[in-house]
């Protein structure tokens, strides 16, 4: 039996993360490499010249390599209890409510949908609303009603997967 795998793509977090460690690398590495070599063969005039220039260097890249490595971390961390969540197994039904649009979100001029669906829990009361992935098509309204598995990880609540690829028809984009 072949397992499902599921897609999951890097959000804005993931890609700034990505984009801000390696410009902090680079300047880190231009900082290290220009300021001690040209200080110590004499090329700058005044000896702290070279430690000015490594400062405001590596002073700004280890700033943007810090910056970049947290969203980093945020984003594989969230991937990996996003995946821990589908291979545990276990899954509760919930009902597709409605189709979001995310305005404030824009990829090549396009905004990204979402697939919100809820799930009552009878034992605490409480109405429990779960989001699905980016989807960068209009998804068919008939969807609102229908079922759909929500993957969840029983030690944290927060980590889930909404499985909308079995009610959202094979979208092959022409360009």
């Amino acid at each position: 039996m072949d397992r499902k795998k599921i897609r999951l793509e890097w959000s804005a977090f993931g890609i700034v993360g990505l984009v801000f460690f390696l410009i902090g690398i680079l300047f880190l590495a231009i900082g290290l490499s220009i300021g001690f070599s040209f200080s110590r063969a004499g090329l700058f005039q005044d000896f702290e010249e070279g430690y000015l220039f490594l400062a405001v260097f590596g002073g700004i890249g280890a700033i943007f390599t810090v910056i970049g490595a947290v969203f980093l971390f945020r984003e594989i961390s969230k991937r990996r209890r996003t995946l821990r969540a589908f291979e545990s197994g276990y899954y509760i039904t919930a009902k597709v409510t409605g189709i979001v649009r995310h305005t404030n979100v824009r990829i090549n001029g396009r905004c990204p949908y979402t697939i919100e669906c809820q799930v009552n829990d009878r034992d605490t009361g409480k109405l429990h609303v779960y989001e699905s992935r980016y989807l960068y098509f209009v998804p068919d309204e008939n969807l609102v009603g229908k079922e759909v598995k929500v993957y969840l990880d029983r030690m944290d609540e927060k980590s889930y997967y909404v499985d909308v690829d079995d009610i959202i028809p094979e979208v092959v984009f022409h360009r």
